[in-house]
């Protein structure tokens, strides 16, 4: 796929470090997965986030992964990474792959904060206890 069809856009980061964008594919057809790609460059734990198309690629439908909403959770990433047998914290996350893959992430990063709407659609997501708390003290079970 080409990488110069897609546009990352709209990045931005809830409290709780996950960070959210908005990913199309500026063409009409559909999109089959997102592959990851784990390595080391020059010591530092680099993420390529890879789009993948099945060998005939159907046109989009209304909803799609061409144009979609997605998160990075860099605690579950790093986690994959040390499963993938890369060592190093992750310092990159990159769309696509080689010269030409497209810069998400990078440590140090500075992010703007995600809004409140995207607090409460992205929170159910939050696995600690003190979220549920929070949301949930008046209920006699948690989820």
């Amino acid at each position: 796929m080409e990488l110069e069809n897609i546009q990352i856009t709209n990045v931005r980061q809830l409290s709780d470090g996950r960070i959210l964008y908005h990913f199309y594919i500026d063409d009409e057809l559909g999109l089959r997965t997102l592959g990851f790609d784990y390595v080391e460059v020059n010591g530092e734990g680099h993420m390529y986030c890879v789009p993948k198309r099945a060998l005939y690629t159907e046109k989009r439908e209304t909803t799609s992964l061409a144009d979609s909403e997605q998160e990075v959770d860099l605690e579950v990433c790093g986690a994959w990474a040390r499963a993938s047998g890369v060592d190093e914290e992750l310092t990159h996350i990159w769309i696509g792959q080689g010269e030409d893959a497209i810069l998400l992430w990078e440590k140090g990063m500075d992010l703007p904060a995600a809004s409140a709407a995207d607090e409460a659609q992205w929170g159910f997501r939050e696995a600690s206890a003190a979220y549920w708390k929070a949301h949930y003290s008046g209920t006699e079970t948690v989820p």
